[in-house]
């Protein structure tokens, strides 16, 4: 699962009205150049249908490159099948523009009472694991690009939605969840 945050109100006034926007709009759309005209079209970033992440995280990407667009991106797998008693790991790619500061990577846990976060990583401060996972749980090798963990011992309570949040200055927040199924000897939970 991939999630894109971009700033168009940050892109320099030159690609707000040039061919740049019609690339999008072919992009985004699929549509041929010469339907990419009306205003309704052009809006960069606003959608009127459903599109796939992927076309919108490559359109993020590439007018992120070629206007230097304040953006970022963090991947996830969709799905993550975790063996009950081994370890599993929850990749979490980030990439963020030249032109941001990455100020902190987070993992949340989606329960029934809420969400409740379950590892830290600050550039300045260094990492935070709550005391219920202090013993099963760390950042494989946190970093501005990499906020994957590492679950140990992996048991059927560990079934769930979890979410890699990520943090930049000047943008704000883009986050990604992916669903961690585990797999017994005999049965599996989903």
């Amino acid at each position: 699962m991939v999630q894109s945050t971009c700033s168009s109100e940050l892109l320099p006034r030159r690609f707000h009205s040039s061919a740049l926007l019609k690339l999008a709009c072919i992009l985004r759309s699929g549509q041929a150049a010469g339907d990419c005209t009306s205003s309704h079209n052009m809006l960069l970033f606003s959608e009127r249908r459903y599109v796939g992440p992927q076309r919108k995280s490559a359109l993020c990407y590439v007018l992120c490159v070629i206007s230097g667009a304040v953006c970022s991106q963090v991947v996830v797998p969709e799905r993550v099948s975790a063996v009950l008693g081994k370890n599993v790991t929850l990749d979490c790619r980030v990439e963020v523009g030249t032109n941001l500061t990455l100020t902190q990577s987070s993992w949340e846990r989606r329960l029934p009472s809420g969400s409740v976060t379950v590892a830290v990583y600050n550039p300045e401060l260094g990492t935070f694991i709550p005391p219920e996972y202090i013993n099963r749980l760390y950042f494989r090798s946190p970093s501005a690009h990499d906020a994957t963990i590492v679950l140990e011992n992996v048991g059927f309570s560990d079934v769930g939605i979890y979410t890699c949040k990520v943090a930049t200055f000047p943008l704000g927040n883009t986050q990604v969840s992916t669903t961690v199924s585990v797999l017994g000897k005999y049965r599996n939970v989903l």
